[in-house]
C-alpha cells in the first residue's frame, strides 16, 4: 500500500465594507426588465431585474435577487466597481511586471 500526501492554500480575505471607484451616471447604461424563475405572479408583473452596462469597458452586470429594482440596481453597482477594481488591479500588477 502507498500513502498519498497532499497540500492545498487558502488565502482568506475580508470584504471591503466600500469600494473607491467612481462611476459616472453618464458611463452606465441601466435598464430594468422582467425578473425569470419562481416567484409567482409577482416576478411576471414587474420590471425588478437590472442589468448594467459599463459603456467604456462593455462590462455587463445584472441582479434579479430582490423583488425591489432599487435593491438589484444597489447590487448591480456593487458588483461592477468589484469587477473594475478588480481589473485596476490586474493592470496595474501586469504594468508592474513589465517593468523589471
Amino acid at each position: 500500500t502507498s500513502v498519498h500526501t497532499s497540500t492545498s492554500v487558502v488565502l482568506v480575505t475580508n470584504k471591503p465594507d466600500h469600494i473607491d471607484i467612481k462611476l459616472d451616471e453618464n458611463d452606465l447604461d441601466i435598464s430594468y426588465m422582467r425578473a425569470s424563475g419562481p416567484g409567482g405572479q409577482f416576478v411576471q408583473r414587474t420590471n425588478s431585474k437590472c442589468r448594467i452596462v459599463h459603456k467604456p469597458t462593455g462590462t455587463s452586470v445584472t441582479n434579479q435577487t430582490s423583488r425591489l429594482a432599487q435593491d438589484n440596481k444597489n447590487e448591480c453597482l456593487k458588483k461592477l466597481a468589484a469587477i473594475l477594481l478588480k481589473k485596476e488591479l490586474e493592470e496595474n500588477v501586469s504594468s508592474t511586471e513589465r517593468t523589471r
